[in-house]
Order: structure tokens, then sequence, then C-alpha cells
């Protein structure tokens, strides 16, 4: 239990350097239908390939597999992703690759009905993950990030780090206590103005109890997030899965101005599982939608 205090502590002083205006909103976006559904609450407990994001500790206990996913983002944004964990070498391995493309952004020096013309902007993700277990109850890991960005005829490269810790808590069975912090790094200058990442801390929990309720199995999330070029908000998380087939969710986060209510389902068949979350945001700024469809290698 020392391990996992020392973590906690140790985390939110490595994001000191990191605070300020930052850019890539592409990191700070959560990927997977399972972990919006949730309210962004899946720090801990087991997460599959995703954890590559979440928290690359949880790459340790997850089962082998590749996730791909979708999101309809505000705006007639949308990203892609790519998750995939495999074992290897006495340990466990993680790779993820994000894109998100905003097209026909207007591109104009003064105000006039036409634009002079429009152009692109593209941010690429590609990460590395390295994870394994120091013993039966705790698990660390890391994730090497390499960051690209794209604004008009401008580029801007960088890399980033993410580091995370499990603990499964013996007093209460079915505990599993989670933190992670992601970002550590820094991107070159774009069109010569700096441009820091988006560092940002998570802590949480996660409890799964051996008894059933209606034939299902439960999971209950709760999870903080301090985004230190913003605010904090916590997450909390109810899964219902029925005969390993059915995955009922819902999910809710306190502290954002635009956000509270989440949900979505998962379908599970053998192999596979698709996951979908509805996000709806206040304020008329619409709906979004996110998709993943995974496949157990």
């Amino acid at each position: 239990m020392k391990k996992i205090v020392l973590v906690l502590l140790i985390f939110p002083a490595l994001l000191v350097a990191q605070a300020g205006s930052t850019g890539l909103a592409l990191l700070k976006i959560g990927i997977g239908g399972q972990g919006a559904a949730l309210g962004e609450s899946v720090v801990a407990g087991d997460n599959g390939a995703l954890a590559t994001y979440w928290n690359p500790a949880g790459l340790a206990n997850a089962q082998d597999e590749i996730v791909f996913g979708h999101s309809e983002w505000l705006q007639d944004v949308s990203y892609e992703f790519i998750a995939m964990k495999f074992n290897g070498y006495g340990a466990s391995w993680g790779l993820l690759l994000q894109v998100q493309n905003v097209e026909k952004i207007m591109h104009r020096t003064k105000a006039t009905a036409e634009p002079l013309s429009t152009f692109s902007e593209h941010e690429i993700v590609t990460g590395l993950s390295y994870a394994r277990s120091l013993n039966s109850d705790l698990s660390v890991g890391a994730t090497a990030k390499f960051i690209s960005e794209r604004h008009f005829s401008y580029v801007s490269k960088g890399a980033a780090l993410d580091l995370g810790a499990q603990y499964k808590l013996n007093q209460i069975k079915g505990v599993e206590l989670g933190a992670s912090v992601h970002n550590l790094g820094k991107l070159s200058e774009l069109r010569d103005e700096p441009t820091k990442l988006p560092a940002l801390f998570r802590a949480g929990l996660s409890y799964a109890p051996d008894a059933k309720i209606m034939q299902a199995n439960m999971r209950v999330l709760a999870g903080f997030t301090k985004i230190f070029d913003n605010d904090s908000f916590a997450g909390f998380g109810l899964e219902a899965v029925a005969k390993n087939v059915l995955a009922l969710r819902l999910g809710y986060q306190a502290g954002r101005e635009a956000q509270s209510v989440t949900g979505g389902v998962g379908i599970i068949f053998n192999r596979y599982q698709f996951d979908y979350a509805y996000v709806p945001f206040s304020f008329d700024l619409g709906d979004t939608h996110r998709l993943s469809f995974t496949l157990v290698l």
C-alpha cells in the first residue's frame, strides 16, 4: 500500500512544470466507447488495449486484443484510433495511433464575405507502451508518444511520456486503485509560437463485487482528472454485463461546464465486441458519438 501512496504523491509534482497554455486537444479527448460512456472514470480496472491511453499499467492484466475506434466530435470534427495489446519478452506491450483531421477551415486576413482559401488541420499521435506486474497486487507502465500537428503550412513535432500504476486493494476484495500522469514532454514551435502539451493527472478506483445483480456482473468506477490548463473534474461510472453478452453503461461528470450525463452499450460475441457511447453537450454545442470495435487475439 505504501508504494501506491508514493506514486500518488509523485505524479502531481511531475506535472507542475507542464502547467500553462496548451494545445493539441486530441490528447484530452478520451478514446473508446467504454470509457466515454462511463464518464471517463476508467483509470483503474480492466480497460483492455485502451489502457495504452487511459493508464498504461492496466496492460499488465489485459488480454491480447486490437481495438479500432471512431468518434464524431463537435463542429464536424472526427478522429480515429487503433490500440493493440500483446505480450513478449516477459512484459506486456501496447501500440496506439490517434489521428484527427479538421477539413475546410476558412482562411481570412480581414473580415470578408468569402474566405481567401480553406485549409486543413491534422494531428497525429503514435505511442508505444510497456507494462509489467511487480507482484500480484501492483503493476506499473509507461507510454512513449510521438506527436505531430499541422496547421495550414506550419508543422510542429514533439514527444511525450505517460506513466501509470494500478494496485489491487487486499483489504477489500474487488477494489482496484489507479493513478496516471500524461503528456510529459514538449513540442517544437509552430510558426514561432511555443505550444505546451496538455499535461493531466488521473486517479481513481474500480470495484467489481463477486455477487451478481439480476444475473449481471457489476462494476462501479470513480475517477478524478486534473487538466493543468483547465479545471479539474470527477467522473463516475456504473457498468452491468449480462451473461457476458450485453453491457449497459451509465456515467456522470461533475465539474465540467458543458458535460454531465453519459451513457452507452456494449455487445459481446465470442472474440468480438462493439461499444458505443453517447455524450451530449449543453449550450447547444451538440452531441458526440464514440464507437469502438474490439477483436481478441
